[in-house]
């Protein structure tokens, strides 16, 4: 394989509920109606606030909010904790579009916690996360103004752990020790759950997840705390991605079969079980004739036989894999909703997954993806041997996930949930 050349890199309840939900939110008003009837002449603009300015899931879902916001003439600012795009690979932005990235401003920061209640004034406030929730929920009630928070894992529930797997402390109260290794946590948890309910009491804070699944833990966990479910969406695939461009400039053979491995962070993604992708790339092999394995993520770049491993890629590098790969695995053990399933659906890459957090959500198991049994790698390894084996399984799970993408999980779509989220908001 070669002729791409991939040097510069860099960033990458129930189900009920989160069907309803996101009906009702997505449905009405429309944003136009939105637009006119509650954000004009009732607030400046919306302020965006992330950990990360770039990299990750949730300085992506903000970015792509803020372009949609502004492509619907409503303001944007934005700030971040930590400003990671100090070189030039993470200046690439790779998932803000080029004309959101002019059309929705600079970052500002970065902004610690304590003062983000302050930044943007006027405007109607949207976190996406803290490394000091404390803080930041205290700044926002002092400043007594209108916010909403979206829950991009369950940290904010949490004595610090994005995602509890089997440990009982999130309901139950975080243990001390904390098995995880997380200080402090039992106080952590109880101040956090204590300033998020006066934020709520003293500026109306609302909690959104893109999950009815966190969703649920949220209302297990703190019942009297609203939180609604907008699912979190992608942009459509870029111009010129097909299968054949990519295979062409992979230079992979039509007829090949490509199975693609992603996180970030590589095979050191705890959550995404990096650590055991050789061991089911190898497992996958041995049962797969002439199938080859993509790795993406981590920091190298290198070739062990049939297997690539790439860095962190760009949207559009990520994109050509993915349009590539017969099959995307996907073996994460906790995920709220993971945008790269979604993108991977968009370009027609069948997704296995375990059945774990959101995933049921987004996958429909047997239509347009296939889910596994938490911990069950023989059937993960199964699964995936079959869609890579059967050319009429891929096509019809393909088509599925492509037309499931477009009805349910599109920017526009989140955008104009998130339109009528924020004219509630300012109704309330």
């Amino acid at each position: 394989m070669g002729g791409l050349d991939m040097g510069c890199h860099g960033a990458d309840g129930s189900e009920a509920d989160a069907h309803h939900a996101a009906d009702d939110i997505s449905r009405s008003p429309c944003a136009a109606d939105t637009r006119k009837g509650v954000l004009h002449g009732a607030l400046l603009g919306v302020h965006m606030h992330t950990v990360l300015a770039w990299r990750g899931g949730a300085a992506r879902v903000a970015s792509m909010l803020r372009y949609g916001l502004e492509a619907c003439d409503v303001r944007c600012s934005a700030s971040c904790e930590v400003n990671d795009a100090g070189t030039a690979q993470d200046n690439t932005m790779p998932h803000t579009p080029v004309a959101g990235a002019s059309i929705a401003g600079p970052i500002t920061g970065p902004i610690t916690g304590s003062n983000v209640g302050s930044v943007g004034a006027g405007r109607l406030l949207h976190v996406h996360g803290s490394l000091d929730w404390v803080a930041c929920l205290e700044s926002i009630a002092k400043a007594a103004r209108p916010a909403v928070i979206t829950l991009h894992d369950c940290s904010l529930l949490t004595g610090g752990c994005p995602y509890p797997l089997d440990c009982p402390g999130i309901f139950e109260g975080c243990l001390t020790p904390c098995p995880r290794g997380y200080a402090n946590a039992a106080t952590e948890q109880r101040r956090r759950h204590k300033a998020l309910a006066e934020a709520h009491r003293l500026a109306g804070v609302q909690l959104v997840s893109p999950s009815g699944w966190l969703k649920g833990l949220v209302r297990s966990v703190l019942p009297q705390m609203p939180c609604s479910v907008i699912p979190n969406g992608v942009e459509p695939p870029m111009q010129g991605v097909t299968r054949s461009a990519a295979r062409k400039k992979f230079g992979i053979d039509p007829d090949a079969k490509l199975v693609l491995f992603m996180a970030h962070g590589g095979e050191q993604a705890a959550y995404k079980s990096g650590d055991r992708w050789q061991e089911v790339w190898q497992s996958i092999r041995q049962r797969a004739d002439g199938v080859l394995g993509f790795m993406v993520g981590g920091e190298v770049h290198d070739r062990g036989g049939d297997c690539i491993r790439w860095p962190y890629l760009d949207r559009e590098h990520a994109q050509l894999c993915m349009a590539a790969a017969d099959c995307f695995a996907y073996p994460t053990i906790a995920d709220n909703h993971p945008l790269v399933v979604l993108e991977a659906m968009s370009l027609g890459c069948p997704v296995v997954a375990f059945d774990v957090g959101g995933l049921r959500e987004q996958v429909q198991h047997g239509e347009t993806g296939l889910l596994v049994p938490a911990g069950d790698w023989p059937g993960f390894v199964n699964a995936c041997v079959s869609v890579l084996s059967s050319a009429g399984t891929r096509r019809a799970l393909a088509a599925a996930g492509i037309e499931a993408y477009a009805r349910k999980f599109t920017q526009d779509r989140m955008v104009r949930g998130y339109l009528a989220l924020y004219a509630r908001v300012l109704q309330a």
